[in-house]
């Protein structure tokens, strides 16, 4: 059984945030804007419980795995001021 969340607009949620975060304890509440959603407010248990992602490991597992589609080379690539090793570009006047 699927229980409906309360849904409320983005005004809604300005004018009435300190209630609407006494509702969140008990059930999530979802947050429009012109009819899309756009946010929701949940619990600090149910935020606990939501899964976590290691962002740095999964940039690196995509660039392992389409790095040399895009022509980047894979492993060769080294970040723009690595490879000077005064810190810039030449530069001359003339």
């Amino acid at each position: 059984m699927m229980i409906a969340m309360k849904r409320v607009s983005v005004a809604e949620a300005k004018n009435h945030l300190p209630a609407l975060l006494h509702e969140a304890e008990k059930a999530p509440i979802e947050i429009l804007r012109r009819g899309k959603l756009v946010a929701a407010i949940v619990s600090r248990d149910e935020y606990e419980r939501l899964p976590r992602r290691d962002w740095f490991a999964a940039i690196m597992k995509w660039r392992s795995t389409y790095a040399g589609a895009l022509g980047a080379g894979g492993d060769d690539w080294v970040p723009p001021r690595a490879k000077d090793a005064d810190g810039g570009r030449g530069f001359g006047w003339e």
